[in-house]
């Protein structure tokens, strides 16, 4: 997930014109690697982050496929409401196997 941060939204969607996605992508590498290191906490990191991405991107949740299926907060239950509306149906928890791939194909079209 950190790879991505740093790989990717330093670039996509691109920042204001002014602004220079490599040296965005190096202060964004350095957020990623104190978090790596345990230097500074997830939550931290996630502010961090932010902060450094503003007029960039937002990142609104990180976390595990079981934490999100779970329903753990309240973005969590938000994606769920959303499937389920879609799908015309409960998610089931554990998901089933037939349901699984719908969850998942659903999660990418989300952006997750």
């Amino acid at each position: 997930m950190l790879r991505f941060i740093v790989q990717v939204l330093p670039f996509n969607p691109p920042g204001p014109d002014h602004d220079n996605p490599l040296a965005k992508q190096h202060q964004v590498s350095v957020i990623a690697d104190a978090i790596r290191t345990g230097a500074i906490s997830e939550a931290q990191g996630l502010l961090q982050l932010n902060k450094a991405l503003e007029h960039y991107s937002r990142i609104e949740w990180w976390g595990t496929l079981e934490a999100l299926t779970a329903g753990q907060d309240d973005f969590a239950r938000q994606v769920i409401s959303a499937f389920e509306t879609e799908q015309g149906h409960p998610l089931s928890v554990p998901v089933s196997e037939p349901q699984r791939s719908a969850w998942l194909a659903f999660l990418g079209d989300y952006g997750l």
